[in-house]
């Protein structure tokens, strides 16, 4: 039976006055400034105040309502408990000397955010510095390496080798493009592609480091620059996050609605042991995984292949660590009649559909910025890893958008880019890509 509650203090004030006059004819109760009054409006202020409690009360009575220490303790008694805040992680490029050492706990700093160093490391120069092109266009020289050069953006090194001496520089201002590319500029017009027998050189640090703070503020993208908060001698002070290697994974403790939806979920789908159900909730115990797509014998009988996304970092797609950090979660789980191996946990493909309007009516900034948004939650939530996106849903998701800061909807629109279903493979998701206005 639901709680029959008063909107205000004086409603329950004046309900009292007529119950009051009603038995006690001789009274009047709403006189001003009489002390039956005033007493019948004290008590209905702390009445009210005991409905308003009551009324919280009765919201922690259910799973789907209940809130802070009352959703933690429903939650428990499933086994579920909330996401702790972790610090974020990664690695940055720090410039120094030959075999200048980088002890444990030095601290690097973005802003009032600090950083410190894992372990022990030297630096030392790359195992295969071998360069595989370099070609120009303009005054831009394009580098292709033989092997990952872990570089980021302004790394100070030098090529060498090149017969035409305008590529050979020292300490250039490069741009990494990636794992393998990077681009600085040259003067003048010498030849291209470079011919000789090219190689660059760095003496660098490969550093792991931590964030001493926790939550997603922590994250830094690739090529922010930090800087040592103690010198160290024959160390720049100056270091960069690395090309496509984020420091992240920090994430603030696991909010209420977060919570519950994991906890519903887990209530909502009973669990066998290791069945989707199952694996699902133990990946979600991974801070930072938002999505898991499971598929049963797959590829091969007495075989399962885990899917996964991490939908609030800076890319949805989890690096190598991560899938190893998700696998080594659900093993713990794992029957043991079935071989590690047979555990197949991995990160999709990305399909990234870009989508293009030529007409989206109104037509205002705002508009377009609700459509942008929607669009984005549409894909944080809808697709599936190897399954079609249909053109109805997603012209649906647009169709349905409201400007929340005007209140207007979507009268028309017209899409160059996409048109019909988005089709996908067996491993790949859809995700958004760029939004183009008309």
């Amino acid at each position: 039976m639901a709680i029959n509650t008063p909107e205000n203090a004086t409603e329950i004030s004046q309900r009292t006055k007529v119950d009051v006059q009603r038995e006690l004819g001789s009274s009047n109760p709403f006189l001003s400034m009489a002390w039956l009054g005033g007493m019948i409006s004290g008590l209905s202020n702390r009445t009210f105040e005991f409905y308003k409690a009551l009324s919280q009360t009765a919201l922690q009575q259910l799973p789907d309502t209940a809130t802070g220490e009352f959703l933690a303790r429903w939650a428990a008694i499933w086994g579920i408990v909330r996401l702790a805040a972790t610090q974020a992680t990664g690695r940055i490029h720090a410039f120094t000397g030959l075999g200048i050492l980088i002890p444990p706990g030095t601290v690097f700093k973005v802003g009032d955010k600090s950083y410190t160093v894992d372990s022990l490391t030297t630096a030392g120069v790359p195992v295969d510095n071998s360069i595989v092109s370099i070609t120009r266009s303009g005054s831009v020289a394009e580098v292709t390496t033989t092997a990952n050069h872990f570089f980021a953006s302004n790394a100070q090194i030098t090529i060498n080798g090149a017969n035409e001496a305008e590529y050979n520089l020292v300490n250039p201002d490069i741009i990494v493009t990636g794992n393998r590319t990077f681009t600085y500029e040259v003067a003048g017009t010498p030849a291209t592609p470079a011919t000789g027998t090219l190689t660059y050189g760095a003496f660098f640090a490969l550093v792991s480091v931590t964030s001493v703070k926790y939550g997603d503020p922590q994250n830094q993208l690739t090529d922010v620059v930090m800087t040592l908060e103690t010198p160290i001698t024959g160390v720049t002070d100056e270091a960069s996050v690395l090309f496509q290697l984020p420091v992240e994974g920090g994430a603030k403790q696991e909010i209420d609605t977060e919570f519950r939806v994991r906890f519903l979920e887990r209530l909502q789908n009973p669990v066998a042991h290791f069945n989707v159900s199952d694996i699902i909730a133990q990946m979600k115990l991974v801070t930072g995984i938002t999505r898991v797509f499971v598929k049963e014998i797959t590829p091969a009988v007495g075989q399962v292949t885990v899917y996964f996304t991490r939908d609030k970092d800076s890319s949805p797609i989890p690096s190598a660590p991560e899938i190893t950090t998700a696998k080594n979660k659900l093993l713990e789980i794992k029957p043991a009649t079935t071989s590690d191996a047979d555990v197949i946990v991995s990160a999709p493909s990305e399909l990234s559909q870009d989508f293009t309007f030529t007409d989206l009516q109104p037509a205002t900034d705002s508009m377009f910025a609700a459509v942008s948004a929607r669009l984005q939650q549409f894909f944080e939530e809808v697709p599936e890893v190897g399954v079609d996106v249909d053109e109805d849903v997603y012209r649906s998701a647009i169709a349905n958008t409201v400007d929340t800061s005007n209140g207007d909807t979507v009268e028309t629109f017209t899409l160059s880019t996409p048109t019909g279903d988005i089709t996908t493979t067996s491993a790949q998701l859809v995700t958004l890509g760029t939004v183009t206005p008309p």
